[in-house]
């Protein structure tokens, strides 16, 4: 595993051999995802602010909420990319900047996931099997907002407590993909994709599910590939992993962009609303 300490060294090797990509393209296109992303996640709070609060609502505000959080987090990452070649680990900013770009991405992770595993859960008790005696304090609006609110606290506090233990280990990441995480999108698109209910709620949860998995996928297929794949010292594979990680990273941000754009298409444009 690579040390915290070689976190901006890896940078600075990688734009000695010519690559200046990370200072050129990146923060521009991370200041991209800024702008489009926060204004779209903000335009989409206020659509569904004015909407009846059901516990699919519920849902989607507190993903968009994560996704939001996720573009603010940017700043850091711009500020990094900005800061990379004249930084040191021992500098405050340094360190903040990387641990917020950690933090808040698996934060949005992990959050995503758990609500997109709720909100099938919440169709499936509603549409498929209406009212099953065990699950019905989550149909009511108490119960689905008490159900955000321990998935919030418990995934801050996984990957809050998890970020001080690789830092006191002087470990960069030590996030592993289980076999669960890999399959739990499929198992969604599944649950989601089975018949009742509004045609175009379908579609709208479908076709969200399907951005986050078709963002995320290629991050945790690298990190499978990472863990299993030994360095050996060879510089050069640690540089190409490492640009292989930030790549698929820039594409698992995407989803906080395309999640709210997707939503406001299907909400306002006629061509993407098809029939109810």
């Amino acid at each position: 595993m690579l040390r915290l300490e070689n976190y901006t060294d890896i940078e600075k090797n990688s734009q000695t051999h010519g690559d200046k990509r990370k200072i050129l393209v990146n923060p521009w296109f991370y200041l991209t995802l800024l702008l489009v992303g926060s204004l779209s996640n903000c335009l989409t709070l206020r659509d569904l602010w004015k909407l009846e609060w059901t516990p699919t609502i519920i849902l989607t505000v507190n993903i968009v909420t994560s996704d939001l959080l996720l573009c603010l987090s940017f700043i850091f990452r711009i500020m990094y990319y900005l800061n990379c070649q004249v930084w040191s680990q021992e500098e405050m900013m340094c360190q903040v900047a990387v641990e917020t770009m950690k933090t808040v991405f698996y934060i949005n992770l992990y959050c995503n996931m758990m609500l997109l595993l709720w909100t099938s859960v919440i169709r499936y008790t509603t549409v498929v099997r209406p009212h099953p005696a065990i699950l019905t304090p989550l149909t009511t609006t108490r119960g689905c907002w008490a159900l955000c609110v321990a998935t919030w606290a418990t995934v801050v506090m996984v990957v809050v407590v998890k970020g001080v233990k690789t830092v006191s280990r002087g470990v960069k990441e030590d996030v592993r993909v289980s076999t669960e995480e890999k399959n739990s999108g499929q198992k969604r698109l599944e649950n989601l994709g089975s018949k009742g209910g509004s045609l175009k709620v379908r579609r709208k949860i479908l076709a969200t599910v399907v951005v986050f998995v078709a963002c995320f996928m290629p991050y945790h297929v690298q990190r499978a590939v990472t863990q299993f794949t030994p360095q050996e010292g060879d510089c050069a594979k640690v540089r190409f992993q490492w640009d292989v990680t930030n790549t698929t990273k820039a594409i698992a941000a995407l989803s906080c962009v395309l999640h709210p754009l997707l939503y406001l298409a299907q909400r306002h444009l006629s061509c993407c609303q098809g029939r109810q």
